[in-house]
C-alpha cells in the first residue's frame, strides 16, 4: 500500500499524491488532508479510516478521498467489486474463481490447489461473500 502514495509521509502542505492504475495506467491524484466532519462524525462511510492506535495514521481516509474525487463524490465510493479495486491498487491483472459452483471434492480439490499455488507465488488474494460482490450503492452504481 505505501508504494500507491507519492509521498509517504505526513507534510506540512497537507497535500498527497495517490496513484490508482484506471484503465491499466497510473494516474496521480492529489488530495489534501483536509477532511469533512458532521461533529465528531465523517459524513459518508470512510470505512477505511478507523483511528489508529498512535492517532498519526492518515493514509486510509486520504486514500479514500482521492478514490472520492476520481469517482465525483463519497456516495459514489460506497460499495464495490473486489477485483476492480485489487486492479485500481495495484495495475496487475486479475483472476477470480467462483466457489459457489464447487460440488465435487474433485473440484474442491483443484480449488485448493489454484489458492496454494496462488500463495506460494506470494499473489495477493481477496474474498468476498455471496450477496456483497457487485451490489448498487445509492446512485445505483456498482
Amino acid at each position: 500500500m505505501k508504494g500507491i502514495f507519492v509521498n509517504g509521509d505526513r507534510n506540512v502542505a497537507g497535500v498527497y499524491g495517490v496513484t490508482f492504475y484506471i484503465r491499466g495506467k497510473p494516474w496521480v491524484v492529489s488530495v489534501d488532508d483536509y477532511m469533512l466532519f458532521r461533529g465528531t462524525q465523517p459524513p459518508y462511510s470512510l470505512k477505511f479510516s478507523k483511528q489508529s492506535r498512535d492517532d498519526l495514521a492518515i493514509w486510509g481516509p486520504v486514500l479514500e478521498k482521492a478514490w472520492a474525487k476520481v469517482r465525483g463524490n463519497f456516495v459514489n465510493v460506497d460499495g464495490g467489486v473486489v477485483k476492480n479495486g485489487l486492479r485500481l491498487l495495484t495495475g496487475v491483472p486479475v483472476f477470480t474463481y467462483a466457489t459457489n459452483t464447487i460440488t465435487t471434492q474433485t473440484a474442491l480439490t483443484e480449488a485448493f490447489d489454484r489458492i496454494k499455488q496462488a500463495d506460494e507465488a506470494n499473489w495477493i488474494m481477496a474474498a468476498t461473500t455471496e450477496g456483497t460482490e457487485g451490489e448498487e450503492n445509492e446512485c445505483g452504481l456498482v
